[in-house]
């Protein structure tokens, strides 16, 4: 399987709050999915989709992937321009096509061993042939060989392969090493709190994680993921009032958001009307948790109305 489709995609990162726990063994590759499908992800509302999505501009220099026709050009111009390789690979991750990505970033690096933005690239492509070790090793040298950006966002992306791989500690220590380099983009500081917080939270840390939670709301109050997280947290803690608050919160954003802000994340209200009715149920009120389910299949209703071919 070269070829990714978007719709793959859609399933991966909804799988991670749960919805579509079929595909969840494969959220590993969240990160590569989504940020093969850049343009997508800049459609969708950045309060809901920062994530990995504008990650990827660090081997292309922009949110929007150059035409195939504009790399070919510069290639031909100057064809030792590591970047230029880079740039091509990642054209050809957007399109899927995982073999040809590959060997221009290999390229890149063989004209530039330095070249820290093509072994992102390449640690993106052992991602998605779930090689996590290899995949490691690669943004560990792309964090040392870079600046900026590139060494922040290698150093983000590892954290989170080691969360995933459930490698929490260290992960911890990336993710504070991320935190303490200056960065002016608010919505990235968010999102590096928001999985922090998820690790601290798996870790049974939940004061910790809560901070984490509130201080990345405070940056970015439409992420819909971080007030489901926090839900959990506060359900954890029987604080069902605070968690039922948020899990409204996470139905009214979604509610609010674009229209393909609310296909693509459909899966965030479903859940939450489900995490609402459970805690209805622990709380002795069948009533009302009968009430939640409703409006959750009335709004599956609506939403296969909608768009009944969907993928997810």
């Amino acid at each position: 399987m070269q070829k990714l489709s978007v719709k793959i995609a859609c399933l991966v990162v909804l799988a991670k709050n749960g919805s579509f726990l079929v595909l969840a063994p494969l959220l590993v590759l969240a990160p590569v999915l989504v940020l093969a499908q850049p343009g997508l992800c800049q459609a969708l509302d950045d309060n809901i989709v920062y994530g990995f999505g504008s990650r990827f501009q660090n081997l292309h220099g922009g949110m929007q992937t150059p035409k195939l026709e504009t790399i070919e050009a510069a290639i031909k111009k100057n064809p030792k321009d590591a970047l230029s390789y880079v740039r091509r690979g990642a054209y050809h991750l957007d399109d899927g096509d995982m073999t040809q990505a590959d060997k221009d970033f290999s390229q890149a690096i063989s004209l530039d061993k330095n070249c820290a933005e093509a072994y992102i690239g390449k640690s993106r492509i052992a991602q998605f042939k779930l090689h996590s070790l290899e995949a490691q090793k690669y943004l560990e040298k792309a964090a040392a060989l870079g600046s900026g950006n590139v060494t922040l966002n290698a150093i983000w992306e590892h954290a989170f392969l080691l969360r995933e791989s459930k490698n929490y500690e260290k992960s911890l220590e990336l993710f504070k090493k991320a935190l303490a380099i200056p960065d002016k983009n608010k919505s990235r500081q968010a999102y590096i709190l928001y999985q922090r917080g998820e690790s601290l939270a798996r870790l049974g840390r939940l004061d910790e994680s809560l901070k984490d939670y509130n201080n990345c709301i405070k940056l970015n109050p439409g992420l819909a993921d971080a007030y489901h997280m926090r839900a959990n947290v506060y359900t954890m803690q029987k604080k069902y009032d605070l968690a039922l608050a948020d899990l409204a919160k996470v139905i009214d954003l979604n509610k609010n958001s674009t229209k393909l802000g609310r296909d693509f994340f459909a899966g965030h209200s479903a859940a939450a009307y489900e995490d609402r009715a459970r805690i209805f149920d622990r709380l002795g009120k069948p009533e009302l948790a009968a009430k939640e389910r409703k409006e959750r299949l009335e709004f599956e209703k609506r939403r296969f109305e909608a768009t009944p071919f969907r993928a997810f």
